[in-house]
This record gives C-alpha cells, sequence and structure tokens, in this order.
C-alpha cells in the first residue's frame, strides 16, 4: 500500500535550463530564417527541402500566421502585411492569368512558378511571434548574426572543397563556363547585414573588435561574391555611417 504523503507528491519532469532553451529557440529561428530567404534555392542536394519549405512556407505564413492576426486584432492588420499578403497572393495568380491568355499556358503550372514567392511570407510570420511574445528582437538580432557567420563559413567552404565545373549545368549554383570561369553563385544578404551591423556597434561604442570583424567580410565580398554593384552600395553606406558618427581620429581616440 502507497503511503498517502508518497502518493499525493507529484514531482514535476526537469525543465530544460533557460540558457539552453534560448540557444535552441535562436538557432531554430536561424534555420527559419536562412529557408525564409532562399539561401539554398539553387542548391542541388537540397531540392526536396526546397519544394517542401514553399509548401509549408504557404500553409503557415500565408494562411495561418495572415489570419490569425486578423481574427486576434479584430481584423486590424498594418499595411506591411497587406501588402506581403497582396504580393504572395494577388501577383502570382495575375501572372499566370497573363500568361494562359497571352501564351495559352495553363493557369496551374502557371501559378507553381511563383511558388518561391510563399516564401516572402516569413515577415508576416516574424510580425506574429514578435507581437505574441514568442519571439524577442533580441532573439531576431542573435539568429541574425548566427545566419550571417554560418554563411560566410559556408560559402567559403564550398569554395575551396568544392570544384564548380562538376556542378556547371545546375543553374543558379554556378555560374560562368562560357567566357568566364565556372564560380558558384551565392546569396550574400546576411553577411551584408553582417558588415553594416559589426560598422554600427564598432562606431557607437567606439570598438574596435567589432570594426576589425568587418574585414574577413569585406575581403568575402570583394573575392569571393564579386558583386560589384552590392559591394559598391554598401561603400557608400559605410561611408555614410562615418561621416555621420565620427572621424576616425576619434574613434581610435
Amino acid at each position: 500500500m502507497i503511503p498517502h504523503s508518497a502518493s499525493s507528491t507529484i514531482v514535476a519532469p526537469p525543465r530544460m535550463p533557460r540558457q539552453k532553451r534560448s540557444t535552441l529557440k535562436v538557432a531554430a529561428l536561424a534555420i527559419f530564417l536562412a529557408l525564409g530567404a532562399n539561401l539554398f534555392q539553387f542548391f542541388p542536394m537540397l531540392n526536396s527541402v526546397r519544394e517542401v519549405w514553399y509548401v509549408l512556407s504557404f500553409l503557415y505564413c500565408v494562411l495561418f500566421a495572415f489570419f490569425a492576426q486578423l481574427l486576434a486584432r479584430n481584423g486590424r492588420v498594418s499595411g506591411y502585411e497587406i501588402y506581403l499578403f497582396v504580393v504572395i497572393a494577388v501577383m502570382p495568380l495575375v501572372s499566370a492569368i497573363s500568361a494562359k491568355y497571352v501564351f495559352g499556358q495553363p493557369l496551374i503550372p502557371g501559378l507553381l512558378t511563383h511558388r518561391v514567392m510563399a516564401t516572402y511570407g516569413i515577415g508576416i510570420a516574424l510580425l506574429l511571434w514578435i507581437r505574441t511574445g514568442a519571439i524577442t528582437l533580441e532573439d531576431l538580432r542573435r539568429a541574425l548574426i548566427v545566419v550571417g557567420w554560418s554563411c560566410f563559413i559556408l560559402y567559403w567552404a564550398i569554395s575551396l572543397l568544392m570544384e564548380p565545373a562538376r556542378y556547371g549545368q545546375v543553374r543558379g549554383f554556378v555560374g560562368g563556363g562560357i567566357v568566364e570561369p565556372y564560380h558558384f553563385i551565392f546569396r550574400s544578404q546576411f553577411i551584408v547585414f553582417l558588415v553594416i551591423y559589426h560598422s554600427v556597434v564598432g562606431l557607437l561604442q567606439r570598438s574596435i573588435k567589432h570594426l576589425l570583424l568587418t574585414l574577413p567580410l569585406l575581403f568575402y565580398l570583394v573575392f569571393l561574391d564579386g558583386g560589384r554593384a552590392q559591394f559598391l552600395s554598401l561603400l557608400i553606406v559605410l561611408g555614410l555611417l562615418f561621416v555621420r558618427h565620427l572621424s576616425l581620429r576619434r574613434l581610435l581616440i
């Protein structure tokens, strides 16, 4: 017979430490951002993952997240959310209808050619999570940094360990091959974010460490990415930041 004191005592399962929960949340958010930004859209080894992600993005980000906020806020949504919903839902439909009447293309295949636009709904999902407290802006900041540095390491590893000519037929993953040599094509928006982030933090906090962290990132953008227009735009932004905040002499002093 079980003693009364023992039977009435309920032992709660051990809770995961807060730091570990926070780390896992940031890691999951980083994966969400990377997939939502289509960083690996043309990676040949991730074709199945990409197609599944398109479906999940449409079902959750577009349908659930958007209408969940409509119900929770009594039909009030921001102009940004309306803009994203129009871009995702209306523009592919208009394009598919136009292609059907002009070129005779069936409607469904015309819609499916724009399925990548479903991933734009990550903005709607992020707003929902921030409003409900599921994530914080600090979580988002940390996740953006994780994605940026992960891209930096991954892109260098691919460039050093893989031969682009082997994937010359994979459009979007490898470029060149006719006039210029084969080269990998990477999406570097998160690395550009890191340059701006570390520059701003370095200027505001007068931190040499953060400014030094921009050097390998800039090296990547010049010698591996090679996007001249993107790099020129970034230099203009950085120049304005330096002029706006402080001179190099004030920074060092």
